[in-house]
């Protein structure tokens, strides 16, 4: 406090910035004041406080976890802008009594929350990252760029119309920009008329992208359902401010608003609240939310070890309560189980549907609902086995999202097949004599090629950053009595585990006769079972040690045991975990892209494929071994995507064909129309 300016000094400095123009500067005048914008905390100081003001600010700031940035906070004269900002609380430094003074809003502010201003800078944004999308470099992982940044900067800024306006303002607005929002997503994805059924699947695939990552989403959550949870929040959640402010308790604060509650804006929150199942009485949300977090603390901290001593717990109690307190929000708990209920919704309308295919997309939604699965949309885009092109980014969505990546209808409605132009294993220029559907799930059943390379990879990730975690690694070793060798060997040399053995299996997810996904894991565990037997058949153990299976489908699900070896990784070094998790789930979505491409289009890329068709014409061996009657086609194919044929065989077609473009490819390739 000695280093601080005096009032002369301060007053004299703010008089030299504001200029002849203004009134002269009294010291009841000069204020602080913090400021809270859309995303960012602007402090208004006086000049020759701002680096002091700044340190304290840092210091006050660390208790709420929050980091105060102050390169991104604007510095001006209290009378140069007094109704700027959202939220603005002064607190006089000099003067009989604190003053302070609360303001929601400005009419500068207000204007920008018009309905078509906010869909007009939502439309800049997204022509913005369109921008991005035709100029970025080929081969570079646009997609997955254009996708976070979408996430995480533009979809969730939203949320502050919500809280601004009330829900019948705001929710129409939302409700525009979120549809804006799909649309966008569809064209990123390079999805047109021809990547759907019918307008039913193109609903069900819209709906699917904006649910919950842990729901199989794409994170864009529909914010207009979340309006009247944020609209509540935003009265409730700066309670302890205003009583602090009034001097007064939060409880006399509510009981000032039940007094008042005939006012239209008290009307507005009242009828909110009712929407979002409470009473006419302001106290009850408050007396809810206090019992839930003390719920919250009660359960953590019955999670605490037993043997630990009375000092100890109530440090850990006092440490449990301050961290449930600080992170436990008020939008949170109005929103309740809002967009849980619109998963639910989702599963319940996708097992109804009469889409023939519904039955495939039961079983997709439970393998990306997989916490693995959903972790590419999570990953760190700082190395580059953590990078896809944005080819492989589009085929691995349309997959993981039940999309058609090539046109799925013959000109009578019926379910178009296309030739597989996978090559047989070791046999130059042979491509598979079977057909592939437009979904691409031959492409994981096919038999003549192997998924050698695939596995392999997968082996050598985990082997090699498997050492960086903290094991010794080794692959492909000798282990008595096991006739098979595992794929990965991980000893631990501080000796608190045994030696693990992990063997990886890449299964596919739709399979002839394996139509679940719990029976698709039972299956792979029995095979492993019986290459790795760990007791005889007397029961005597033959290892210490068992082989674990890591399976992983082609839709991103993983076993049990891959998850428990996981949660063991992590707890010895949750850094190179999760990097070694960012791998694998991008490796593996290039695993599916390679596999979809070389099936549905052949060996060249996409943009090449347009000139294969002439390319075999001026081939004559190549199309010898590659041109095989519809007859002797039908005759190789038994056996092969019958279950997927089935079900389409049932449904019926309709008389006109819908009318659809060519799929057009990554650098403006068309791929070839389908054999008739």
């Amino acid at each position: 406090m000695s280093s601080m300016p005096s009032m002369k000094e301060i007053v004299e400095e703010e008089n030299k910035q504001i200029g002849s123009s203004s009134c002269c500067l009294k010291p009841e005048h000069v204020h602080i004041s913090l400021r809270a914008f859309v995303d960012d905390q602007t402090a208004k100081i006086p000049h020759l406080l701002v680096d002091k003001s700044e340190e304290l600010l840092s210091i006050l700031f660390r208790s709420t976890k929050t980091e105060f940035n102050h390169s991104k906070t604007l510095r001006w004269n209290i009378n140069g802008d007094p109704t700027g900002g959202v939220i603005a609380v002064g607190l006089a430094l000099w003067g009989p009594e604190p003053d302070f003074f609360y303001r929601i809003g400005s009419q500068t502010f207000l204007e920008k929350l018009k309905e078509q201003e906010v869909i007009d800078a939502h439309q800049r944004q997204l022509d913005a990252l369109l921008k991005v999308l035709e100029k970025a470099p080929s081969g570079r992982d646009v997609g997955t760029g254009i996708e976070r940044v979408l996430r995480f900067c533009i979809c969730t800024k939203h949320i502050h119309v919500a809280r601004a306006l009330p829900p019948q303002m705001s929710e129409p607005m939302l409700q525009k920009c979120h549809e804006m929002t799909l649309d966008f997503i569809e064209r990123l994805l390079n999805w047109t008329n021809s990547s759907f059924w019918n307008n039913a699947h193109r609903k069900l695939v819209r709906w699917n992208l904006e649910l919950r990552l842990k729901d199989g989403g794409t994170g864009c959550l529909p914010l207009w359902r979340l309006a009247k949870a944020a609209y509540a929040a935003s009265w409730y959640q700066p309670l302890s401010t205003i009583a602090v402010a009034a001097g007064k308790t939060e409880l006399e604060v509510l009981q000032e608003w039940n007094a008042n509650a005939g006012s239209p804006t008290m009307q507005i929150l009242k009828n909110v609240l009712k929407c979002l199942g409470y009473k006419d009485d302001f106290l009850e949300p408050y007396h809810k939310f206090q019992a839930a977090i003390e719920e919250r603390i009660q359960s953590k901290c019955q999670n605490l070890p037993v043997d630990i001593s009375a000092l100890e717990r109530k440090d850990a109690d006092w440490e449990i309560r301050n961290d449930v307190i600080s992170s436990f929000k008020w939008q949170r708990f109005f929103s309740g189980d809002i967009l849980k209920k619109h998963a639910e919704k989702y599963e319940h309308a996708v097992a109804r549907s009469k889409l023939p295919f519904s039955e495939y997309d039961v079983e997709r939604i439970k393998y990306r609902k997989d916490p693995f699965a959903a972790k590419i949309f999570q990953t760190s885009l700082w190395e580059n086995r953590t990078r896809l092109s944005l080819e492989d980014f589009r085929l691995s969505r349309s997959y993981f999202f039940g999309v058609f990546i090539r046109e799925p209808k013959n000109s009578d409605g019926s379910l178009r097949m296309y030739p597989c132009y996978l090559l047989v294993t070791n046999e130059q220029g042979k491509v598979c004599s079977k057909q592939c559907d437009p979904f691409g799930h031959h492409a994981h059943l096919c038999d003549t090629t192997n998924k050698t390379i695939d596995h392999n990879y997968a082996r050598d990730i985990i082997k090699s950053m498997g050492g960086a975690i903290g094991f010794v690694t080794d692959k492909e070793v000798v282990v008595c009595p096991w006739e098979k060798k595992p794929d990965v060997e991980l000893k631990d040399p501080s000796g608190e585990l045994l030696t693990l053995y992990l063997d990886i299996t890449l299964p596919a997810l739709h399979q002839e006769a394996i139509k679940s996904r719990t029976a698709v894991f039972k299956n792979a565990r029995l095979v492993k079972n019986r290459s790795y037997p760990r007791k005889d058949q007397n029961g005597r153990l033959l290892t210490e040690s068992s082989c674990i299976p890591f399976i992983l489908t082609s839709m991103g699900g993983l076993c049990d045991e891959g998850h428990e070896f996981l949660r063991l990784c992590r707890k010895r070094s949750p850094d190179k975990t999760k990097h070694l998790i960012d791998v694998l789930v991008t490796q593996h979505a290039k695993w599916i892209a390679s596999r979809l491409r070389r099936a549905l289009f052949g060996q060249s890329t996409s943009s090449a494929v347009a000139s294969q068709q002439s390319a075999q014409l001026t081939k004559p061996a190549w199309k010898a071994t590659s041109a095989i009657s519809t007859a002797q086609r039908t005759q190789n194919n038994c056996g092969h995507m019958k279950r997927l044929k089935a079900a389409f065989s049932n449904f019926p077609c309709s008389v006109e064909a819908t009318k659809v473009g060519t799929n057009v490819g990554q650098n403006g390739g068309v791929f070839p129309p389908s054999p008739q």
